[in-house]
């Protein structure tokens, strides 16, 4: 798969983004804050975020604010690990060992979706567990349950067709080009080309750059 995806970015002049390098750690660390955020205060769901993209080299392994925040997200993951209990300790290996494939050491797929989070997500539950049972917070772990149950229960509408799903990332995120993009593609299945023209067209406004759209019109 790796080999194909790969293949598949040359195609479409973006291998320079399937190049490991250095600078790729700085990436690696703003996906690690990005997702760790997005486990703990999951307030969009969607299946392209407007994190970062191939195109934006090389600013996206340049050195901002998001790379200090990777960086103190790493030093939080360490910390748990080092001064945690087994449970915790077990928890930090499930979530970092899940996600590292992720981290766009190279980027074969999109920087950020959240199915990629979703297994890696049970270490921070087992987490926030341990220590609100420990503590004797089970009214919080059930106000932090049922909130989240919600959550999932709204979003499980946008899974009922290949339209609804895509609709629903363009609404999470109405600025992301990518998702627009792949909407317009659900569209030109289900037969409503003018609608598929619609979208690659507000796509390419959104950002010109992004060559994908101009190549589906």
């Amino acid at each position: 798969a790796v080999v194909i995806r790969v293949k598949t970015f040359r195609d479409q002049q973006m291998g320079a983004s399937t190049n490991f390098h250095p600078r790729k750690f700085i990436v690696a660390l703003k996906t690690l804050y990005y997702y760790t955020k997005m486990a703990i205060f999951p307030k969009r769901l969607g299946l392209y975020h407007t994190f970062g993209y191939h195109y934006e080299l090389p600013a996206i392994e340049s050195e901002d604010k998001y790379f200090f925040l990777g960086i103190l997200t790493l030093a939080g993951w360490l910390a748990a690990f080092i001064l945690g209990p087994p449970v915790v300790q077990f928890s930090v290996i499930w979530y970092i060992g899940f996600l590292f494939l992720f981290l766009n050491w190279i980027t074969i797929h999109q920087f950020v979706s959240e199915r990629y989070n979703w297994i890696p997500s049970l270490g921070i539950c087992l987490i926030a567990t341990y220590y609100l049972l420990h503590f004797h917070l089970v009214w919080l772990w059930c106000i932090l349950f049922g909130v989240l149950l919600m959550r999932t229960w709204a979003h499980l509408p946008t899974n009922f067709n290949e339209i609804q799903f895509y609709q629903s990332n363009v609404w999470n995120f109405p600025n992301s080009e990518v998702a627009l993009g792949n909407l317009g593609v659900a569209y030109t299945r289900t037969g409503l080309a003018g609608a598929a023209h619609d979208m690659w067209m507000v796509g390419t406004r959104i950002n010109p750059e992004y060559d994908v759209n101009w190549y589906n019109l």
